[in-house]
């Protein structure tokens, strides 16, 4: 199985043709099939699945996903609709959206943005003998840091991690994402802070965090993943307790206030090629905080069903596993 396979449907747009010549500027081997026909498109796709599909042509993306759909979202296959005939009507992006689609792009979006798109769904596509590790509960999990630090012709960082190379486009766009979803978590934490914002926009705070989580694991950034799991697993578990626990919920909003702060100068670190905070994130005090506040979640589940409280997200055994591996 080839990681990094990519279906083309439709007409060769001059962004599309852009996207491969990039793939070549930066080494990166992609093989290309190329579809015109819903019923081609299908075959291509049951056959060398999992992959990235991007579309030009809508109907045709439309049919596939409706035809497609279930075996696409087994497979693990992205998909992506690049639109130049301007905004698609809200039923049509809804079909599509229900059907699966992973991403939506149009002539708008930079052609860095439908290159980091792109680059981000083939390194998240499995394969079958990674998939076998990564999913064995016996398995010692030992996070893989930046292996590698450089910069290309016009002095942007790159960089090579244990799943392969990061050029300069990929890092910066995952970096201009992150820190506009970090202002809008920093924007939340203030306004619980201010009593402008109910206690329970932590959920958005946590679903927040969880995106980056996620695109740094694919990019196997696995530092800022253990430690975005951690924060996210603290957010989630303060939201299980009730007012009386007022005192520890002022507490654990300030400490993720601070967390934000920290990735935040994680991001600005990875533009500049620094990677010694990240390296050494087990080594911050910050750290030690979190464990001291971990400490304190000692509810029980028979104290949160008398005060109707929801099942436990995340044991306290798995906060404590997650502090363990950032100190390995």
């Amino acid at each position: 199985m080839h990681r990094n396979r990519l279906l083309l449907i439709g007409e060769e747009l001059p962004q599309i043709t852009r996207l491969k010549d990039k793939f070549k500027q930066n080494n990166l081997e992609v093989i290309i099939d190329e579809a015109e026909s819903v019923e081609e498109a299908a075959i291509l796709i049951r056959e060398h699945s999992p992959m990235v599909v991007i579309s030009t042509d809508i109907m045709v993306m439309l049919k596939v996903m409706s035809k497609e759909h279930k075996f696409i979202r087994e497979v693990s296959t992205k998909t992506i609709l690049f639109n130049a005939k301007g905004p698609l009507p809200d039923a049509v992006l809804g079909k599509l959206n229900h059907c699966g689609l992973t991403g939506h792009l149009t002539d708008e979006d930079p052609d860095k943005t439908l290159y980091y798109k792109t680059t981000l769904y083939l390194k998240s596509l499995p394969r079958k003998e990674e998939d076998d590790l990564l999913y064995d509960p016996n398995a010692k999990k030992k996070i893989n840091y930046i292996q590698g630090v450089e910069k290309n012709e016009q002095g942007d960082v790159q960089f090579s991690t244990s799943t392969g190379f990061i050029d300069s486009t990929v890092l910066t766009e995952f970096c201009d994402e992150s820190e506009n979803v970090l202002e809008q978590m920093e924007e939340i934490i203030a306004g619980i802070e201010d009593g402008e914002k109910p206690f329970d926009e932590l959920s958005k705070y946590s679903a927040h965090v969880g995106g980056i989580m996620g695109t740094s694991s694919v990019l196997a950034l696995e530092g800022i993943s253990k430690f975005c799991l951690l924060t996210k697993s603290i957010a989630d578990h303060i939201q299980l307790y009730g007012d009386e626990h007022k005192d520890l919920k002022e507490i654990v909003v300030g400490v993720l206030g601070d967390a934000t702060s920290f990735l935040t100068t994680l991001m600005q670190e990875i533009r500049e090629g620094d990677e010694s905070t990240l390296k050494n994130i087990g080594k911050e005090g910050f750290i030690k905080r979190l464990q001291w506040l971990s400490e304190k979640f000692s509810i029980t589940q028979e104290q949160l069903r008398e005060q109707g409280g929801q099942e436990k997200k995340l044991e306290q055994n798995s906060i404590n596993d997650i502090l363990e591996s950032l100190n390995a």
